[in-house]
């Protein structure tokens, strides 16, 4: 048997003809019908081994309907000849947007050539009825095929059709589509989405619908974030957070998450939770009733919850705010132990918006799945304290990574609706997430001098980015990370090159992303900022390197001017990122003056700084820089100092249990790894005490520092040969000169 092939529409006018086209098939009035009917008892979810033959089907039973619009014995109505158009734009646009319909070697023949298809079909005058939906379907083909301006000028002109006879869902979708198109544009259009946003809280208000008003203050929020409008995001933060029962008087702490005694619900099957609580490793304050945790009244609430207090953790982190972001986070922690994603409307990412009216508003949200990933990220980055047996940041990326590995071969649901482009989507955040955990692994490992660790997590860091095609997201930083292990263990020349390459890499990707952007005032994206990040703080790290080099071996008389004009430069560029980095440009500032009461006012300020950040890496360096002020004026305030620093220090690397606790081993022949915190810092502090010690009459104690200073040189011994025998990565070399 043969059949005649599809020919793509070539009028738009609908015509009739007496004699049917060769078809296999018998001809009657119920094959169209039965023809529209197949796609959706051939459909499967993305997931599903046979989506793709499902597709290939459904396609071929629609074209086929298509077909018999001109033969008379099938008897189509226009009703049924618009249905089978719409039909056919749904399926196409599922399979362009998975790409099944590209040129290239990841295409499927029988898809070839539908995009021209769709255009065609979109034009045709017996859609009027799905006027809206197709619509909304040609604005993001066209955004597809990059053309921007016509997808968004389509939408606006469907926004000035719509009266007060469509449904509210058809103001609402539109607008959310048009927030869509500007947030997932390159580059970002920040104002277009805020100004659509405004219109929907408009419409919101004018019909009291409070969970589309809610829903698309939490999306403006995302969008202040991503944007890094820090001083517009706060106070969008004091307006949610209320709403959301997220309320933290003075003097009280977030809610006690669930007991043995209290049961709870149970795990998602596609999403089980860990073993242990994700409030495991926290503290357990105690319940108060001006927090109490109140059920969320739909589902829409719950998971607008979640995005409140994701984002709200981040801007306290960003802010140096530890104190209310762990009060945040352990909410958090309590929401999602309670099943909050085995909710039936959350499980498959799609949940309906209360209050629209004549017809559903379905809102596609961060699917379970990931969001359940992103808590333990969102954890390791809201724990800054790297010290002690059990750092929160390690164990949460730890254990981060082990629920990535664990769930990787489970499968996961999805809405009946959805394409193979949602699960591109899902699988694509899923591995950017196991890429940011094993960055944020690799820097408490360095940060607690556990190089083993770190190097092995830099190889699958590189592995894992190279096999999802990341590499050119993360070549900066994965630099970046080489440079820093490089510098803790010694070796000053290859952690200049990295610290340079590094910074050369950052450069180029922002200066590409301002290049995109333009002049547009408040357009700022994440993918700039972060390459913006990473930029100066390997900046940063050259100027720092720089300055011990050159006071150790000249006192500092290789400090010339243009270099402090350079290290100024960066200090203040640090300043203006906030956070870690600020209190990093005041260190350097410090370091850079001659002026004694000034380097102690930078010094005080990054030390307030890392303080409330609960940064305890940088504090002890900025302790024991200020206590070299107080050494000859102030002995007691010095020892203090001093005394806070080593504590840090040592605890920078201690083991898991006391039992594992360094033993004093002055013999440098001695086997077995040294844990002594960090090593460099500890002989400075152990330096400093015996001076103090012998100046003081202290000569037992003083003793007894030089056997321990004996201890911490072996231990940096120790590194420095690590460092000489340590091979470097050829093939990163390789990337590095490759990266564009």
């Amino acid at each position: 048997m043969s059949s005649a092939p599809y020919q793509p529409v070539s009028s738009l006018k609908r015509k009739r003809s007496a004699s049917p086209l060769p078809l296999p098939i018998r001809i009657h009035g119920g094959t169209p019908q039965l023809l529209l009917t197949l796609p959706a008892l051939l459909a499967l979810p993305p997931t599903h081994l046979h989506h793709t033959i499902s597709l290939r089907l459904s396609l071929l039973a629609v074209r086929r309907c298509l077909q018999l619009r001109d033969c008379a014995a099938a008897n189509m109505t226009p009703e049924m000849e618009c249905r089978a158009w719409t039909v056919f734009v749904e399926l196409g646009m599922k399979i362009v947007g998975a790409g099944l319909s590209a040129e290239s070697a990841e295409g499927e023949e029988w898809a070839r050539g539908l995009e021209n298809e769709l255009v065609i079909a979109q034009k045709h005058p017996s859609l009027h009825l799905y006027i809206h939906h197709l619509t909304l379907q040609h604005a993001q083909l066209a955004h597809w095929q990059h053309s921007h301006k016509f997808a968004r000028a389509l939408l606006r002109r469907h926004c000035a059709t719509l009266s007060s006879a469509n449904p509210y869902s058809h103001h609402y979708s539109t607008h959310l589509t048009l927030v869509s198109l500007a947030l997932s544009a390159n580059p970002v259009d920040i104002p277009s989405a805020l100004h659509s946003l405004a219109a929907i809280q408009t419409l919101a208000d004018r019909w009291k619908h409070s969970d589309v008003g809610l829903l698309a203050q939490v999306i403006k929020l995302r969008a202040l974030v991503s944007a890094l409008r820090w001083t517009e995001v706060f106070p969008l933060l004091d307006t949610l957070e209320p709403v959301f029962g997220v309320t933290f008087p003075e003097g009280t702490q977030p809610p006690k998450p669930p007991t043995s005694a209290q049961p709870v619900s149970q795990a998602p099957p596609g999403i089980p939770l860990s073993t242990k609580s994700l409030n495991a490793p926290l503290s357990n304050p105690k319940l108060s009733p001006a927090v109490s945790l109140n059920p969320p009244k739909s589902e829409l609430q719950a998971t607008l919850e979640l995005h409140v207090l994701a984002l709200g953790v981040l801007a306290h982190i960003q802010a140096g705010r530890s104190a209310d972001a762990s009060k945040r986070i352990t909410r958090l922690h309590t929401l999602l132990d309670s099943g909050v994603l085995d909710r039936a409307g959350i499980r498959d990412g799609v949940v309906e918006a209360a209050g629209p009216g004549r017809s559903p508003l379905f809102i596609h949200t961060t699917h379970p799945r990931v969001f359940f990933h992103l808590a333990f990220l969102v954890s390791a980055v809201a724990m800054r304290d790297a010290t002690g047996r059990r750092p929160k940041p390690k164990v949460f990326a730890a254990e981060g990574l082990a629920v990535c590995e664990r769930e990787r071969p489970k499968p996961y649901q999805l809405a009946m609706g959805s394409g193979l482009r949602e699960r591109q989507d899902v699988e694509e955040r899923l591995s950017n997430i196991e890429a940011d955990l094993l960055c944020e692994l690799i820097g408490v490992c360095i940060q607690r001098s556990e190089f083993d660790d770190a190097e092995e997590s830099l190889a699958r860091l590189i592995a894992h980015t190279r096999t999802h095609q990341l590499w050119e997201t993360y070549s900066a930083r994965v630099t970046l990370y080489h440079a820093h292990l490089a510098h803790a263990l010694q070796k000053t020349d290859r952690a200049l090159e990295y610290y340079r390459v590094a910074a050369h890499i950052a450069g180029k990707e922002e200066r590409g992303g301002r290049t995109m952007v333009g002049d547009r005032s408040g357009n700022v994206h994440a993918g700039v900022a972060v390459a913006r990040f990473v930029r100066v703080a390997a900046q940063a790290g050259e100027v720092g390197l720089r300055i011990g080099i050159a006071r150790e071996n000249t006192g500092g008389q290789g400090i010339d001017d243009s270099f402090k004009k350079w290290g100024s430069d960066v200090a203040k560029e640090c300043r203006t990122l906030g956070g870690t980095l600020e209190a990093v440009g005041r260190v350097i500032e410090a370091c850079l003056t001659e002026e004694i009461v000034l380097a102690k006012n930078h010094l005080k300020a990054s030390l307030t700084l890392t303080t409330h950040a609960l940064d305890n890496h940088l504090r002890a360096l900025i302790l024991a820089l200020t206590s070299s002020h107080y050494l000859h004026t102030s002995s007691e305030y010095a020892e203090l100092m001093l005394t806070t620093a080593r504590h840090l220090a040592a605890g920078l690397g201690a083991p898991a249990s006391k039992s594992q606790d360094p033993q004093l081993r002055p013999n440098c022949s001695a086997q077995g790894p040294r844990k002594v915190g960090n090593a460099t810092l500890g002989l400075w502090i152990g330096q400093r005490f015996t001076e103090l010690y012998r100046r003081t009459g202290r000569d037992k104690r003083a003793r007894r520092q030089g056997d321990i200073n004996a201890e911490f040189t072996c231990a940096l011994e120790e590194i420095r040969l690590r460092g000489r025998s340590a091979h470097h990565t050829p093939e990163l070399e390789g990337d590095i000169c490759m990266s564009p």
